[in-house]
């Protein structure tokens, strides 16, 4: 963003700054357009999701690829987050939940209203 409003960037890595940086985000986040705020919170959001699931941190549950089919596209892009009991479809969208059983493996509830 610095470059969209400024046309140079200078790159400090220090982490002492990294108050300064957030504040600077936001103030050039008002003078650019909205492709380039865009394109910035895409990036930010991507480091954040990234540190808040590192083993250290663990804060977010990493997706465990699941080899079933989805319900609904009848594609194998079903990736399960095991700790929450949440799973979800990368190809259509389509979420749920997993109902553990106490006979069976369990079921899953998605939010279209089908247990599988």
């Amino acid at each position: 963003m610095a470059h969209a409003v400024h046309g140079r960037y200078i790159w400090d890595p220090a982490y002492r700054h990294a108050a300064r940086t957030l504040t600077a985000i936001s103030r050039l986040a008002e003078a650019c357009d909205h492709d380039t705020v865009s394109n910035a919170t895409r990036l930010i959001n991507s480091r954040v999701t990234a540190i808040m699931q590192l083993p250290a941190v663990d804060l977010e549950e990493r997706p465990r690829k699941h080899p079933g089919l989805c319900t609904q596209c009848g594609r194998c892009m079903l990736s399960t987050y095991p700790r929450s009991g949440r799973v979800a479809c990368l190809g259509c969208g389509l979420k749920g939940q997993i109902m553990p059983g106490t006979v069976s493996d369990g079921c899953v509830q998605w939010e279209d209203g089908t247990i599988t």
